[in-house]
């Protein structure tokens, strides 16, 4: 039995083609259960036919099914990372609470928006460079946290 929360390797056996749905991953699990992951979220992790990857089983619904996250090609889940800084947006500015998000550009090229953190003042004009802590994945989507706005990087 698998385990939502946990890891597990699946072969992926082919890429499939469902009408008004999309493509999909067919992976085999050490079971010999096959599972479908919706391949349009991971165009970038390089995954093939072929392939064993590590996946982490998000959760399984009423219905039995089963969803798999494969493991990112390059930022692993509870590490920090340094990101191209795009810049930095005020949240909820009517209130003047000095929470900001940032804009970050990842390896691949695709933009992600930071959870909202707190600062005394505002992020310096000057910053290229922000640490991100990858705090989750989804549907090929990171999570970013940044921990400490202080240590940010400057030309």
């Amino acid at each position: 039995l698998l385990k939502a929360g946990l890891e597990y390797e699946l072969k992926i056996i082919r890429i499939i083609n469902i009408p008004c749905d999309g493509n999909y991953f067919m992976g085999k699990d050490m079971n010999g259960l096959k599972h479908l992951i919706p391949a349009d979220y991971y165009k970038d992790y390089g995954i093939r036919a072929g392939e064993t990857v590590k996946c982490r089983l998000d959760r399984i619904n009423c219905l039995g099914r089963f969803f798999f996250e494969p493991e990112h090609p390059v930022y692993k889940r509870g590490n920090t990372y340094e990101f191209n800084l795009a810049g930095f947006q005020e949240y909820n500015p009517c209130y003047n609470t000095g929470f900001y998000t940032a804009t970050v550009i990842d390896i691949f090229g695709r933009t992600w928006e930071t959870c909202k953190f707190k600062t005394e003042s505002p992020p310096p004009v000057n910053i290229t460079s922000l640490l991100c802590h990858a705090a989750a994945f989804k549907k090929g989507r990171l999570f970013l946290r940044v921990d400490d706005p202080l240590v940010i990087k400057s030309p």
